[in-house]
């Protein structure tokens, strides 16, 4: 009687840190009630601004409650007890960023994957299978598109290992029959199953993201140098043309024509290309190069009129029509940049 009780305050104990903690989640997001004096100031202050580290929060705020849900259903020994409460801790203020916030995440997924119960895995398995094509692996394209057992309860008689038949009636010599496998034991083999098959995909979930988020943050910390140093470049050279060629309302004309095309080409692009939130996460800094690229198509328009190229004639209409099309289709730019580089390409 006494270990019950133990037992049962310490489920409610863990009850209880998990609400404290998804009320500190909700205070971040700005959930909760507060003076309306110091509504702005709060919110300035405490709601994150970055919205993938909302979301994040909200599915961490979802296992905190899938955690005491579990403690309710099955016992936990005192190490497991621990180890849950640990890894359901949010992160310090000062270290609340999406890295660490990420790493808190994965560290609980894989904990109550360990400690799942089958109720537990069934939902979580239903969540992944169902998961379409995105930034990293998913269920189906690491296992298949076959249902899970568990996903599937009735599937579990057909994988019975069938009582041998009548080997008298066949004429055939009698054979020891074996032992056949129960309904429960199946389940339980396809329980054990699913865990391991979960944790093996999340833990490439997280190598994937750890992989992609250092490239992308190499890349960020490389494109606004480069892109600064394209763009000096570039703008040295329109200087240079707007001072020799004699054409500088052309060349402006050209230059606008180029932006607006690659501006163009990036707002259909984020209207129907953008689909994840890493995409969306970097698509500002793509959008200013891509800018910059078609300024400097419309530049290379310019002075493709200024060459007599047969390519267009040299009215100022076309060029800026070149410019526009150069700017939107960066496959264009390249064909006619590879068409100069090559004569023999037509």
């Amino acid at each position: 009687m006494g270990a019950y009780r133990a037992d049962d305050a310490d489920r409610c104990r863990l009850a209880d840190r998990a609400h404290q903690q998804q009320r500190d989640i909700d205070t971040i997001l700005d959930r909760v009630d507060t003076p309306k004096g110091w509504r702005r100031l709060y919110r300035w202050r405490t709601r994150p601004a970055d919205p993938e580290l909302a979301k994040n929060l909200l599915i961490f705020r979802g296992l905190i409650g899938e955690a005491a849900e579990l403690c309710q259903r099955r016992g936990l020994s005192d190490d497991q007890h621990c180890r849950l409460v640990t890894a359901m801790t949010l992160p310090d203020q000062a270290a609340r960023t999406l890295k660490v916030l990420l790493a808190s995440r994965f560290q609980l997924e894989q904990l109550l994957l360990e400690l799942a119960d089958r109720t537990y895995l069934t939902g979580r398995l239903a969540c992944l299978y169902g998961e379409g094509t995105g930034t990293y692996v998913t269920w189906k394209g690491m296992f298949g598109d076959s249902l899970p057992v568990l996903l599937d309860p009735g599937d579990a008689d057909t994988r019975h290992q069938d009582m041998p038949p009548d080997a008298t009636a066949a004429g055939q010599p009698v054979e020891p029959v074996t032992t056949c496998l129960t309904c429960a034991a199946v389940i339980n083999y396809e329980v054990e199953r699913a865990r391991l098959q979960l944790i093996r995909l999340l833990r490439e979930k997280e190598a994937q993201d750890q992989v992609t988020r250092a490239r992308h943050e190499l890349i960020d910390r490389a494109m606004p140098m480069t892109a600064f140093t394209v763009a000096v470049m570039a703008s040295a050279l329109a200087a240079i043309a707007f001072w020799t060629l004699h054409h500088g309302e052309l060349l402006v004309l050209a230059l606008v024509s180029g932006g607006t095309g690659a501006a163009l080409g990036g707002l259909i692009k984020l209207r129907d290309q953008i689909q994840w939130g890493t995409q969306a996460r970097r698509f500002f800094p793509v959008f200013i190069c891509q800018v910059l690229i078609g300024s400097i198509a419309g530049t290379l328009a310019f002075l493709i009129s200024q060459t007599g190229a047969k390519v267009l004639a040299t009215q100022d209409a076309r060029v800026a029509v070149l410019a526009l099309a150069l700017g939107f289709s960066e496959a264009a730019f390249l064909s006619l940049l590879t068409r100069f580089v090559d004569p023999k390409i037509t």
